[in-house]
């Protein structure tokens, strides 16, 4: 760990060193990944807390805020996730378009770290419907492999968009499978093809 930690400030140095700002941009968002990745979060953090530009900050936050959930560091998971989502509110022109796809992460991660309210809170501030129904199938997809198939269930019945609710609804037919409930997952799958 100690020599991860030593090429990561390495790392973060020569990327502070880079001209261009959207190189530096770039090289400090792919550093705060590639440690939030081998488990660095607090590196990690620190390293997302200094790029400027509002999009790759929320990016690489979302990712720390994921580590975070996988760490079972749930209450760091939830901080760090509504920054990121503070943060990618205030995405504007061109990266805007990054917007549904972050908010889509932060409330992945959260719901990887046991707060699905809170993940089913930030899907409500998608104002794109479809980009919401994306949102909400990876929190179902995320439920549903941690073995809570009821709330997945539930979410699914929410999804108005056809591959989105398909998508989640897949997630939902494995997960009963590996649970042996194999009828159950047959009934859904029926049910799901009388939709089409």
């Amino acid at each position: 760990a100690e020599r991860a930690r030593r090429v990561a400030e390495e790392a973060v140095s020569t990327a502070e060193r880079i001209e261009g700002p959207w190189a530096r941009v770039w090289a400090l968002a792919g550093v705060a990944g590639a440690l939030a990745r081998a488990g660095l979060t607090g590196e990690a953090l620190s390293v997302a807390e200094r790029i400027e530009e509002p999009w790759a900050r929320a990016d690489a936050l979302v990712g720390v805020a994921g580590a975070l959930a996988r760490a079972g560091d749930a209450e760091r998971a939830r901080r760090v996730a509504e920054e990121a989502v503070s943060t990618a509110e205030r995405i504007s022109g061109i990266w805007k378009l990054m917007l549904v796809p972050t908010l889509a992460e932060a409330a992945c991660a959260l719901t990887r770290a046991d707060l699905t309210d809170e993940a089913l809170a930030v899907t409500e501030r998608i104002k794109d419907l479809e980009g919401r129904a994306r949102a909400l199938a990876g929190v179902a997809e995320a439920l549903a492999r941690a073995g809570a198939i009821d709330e997945a269930r539930e979410i699914v019945t929410t999804i108005n968009e056809p591959g989105s609710r398909s998508r989640a609804q897949s997630a939902v037919i494995e997960a009963l499978v590996r649970k042996g409930s194999s009828n159950e997952a047959v009934d859904m799958l029926r049910a799901a093809l009388a939709e089409v």
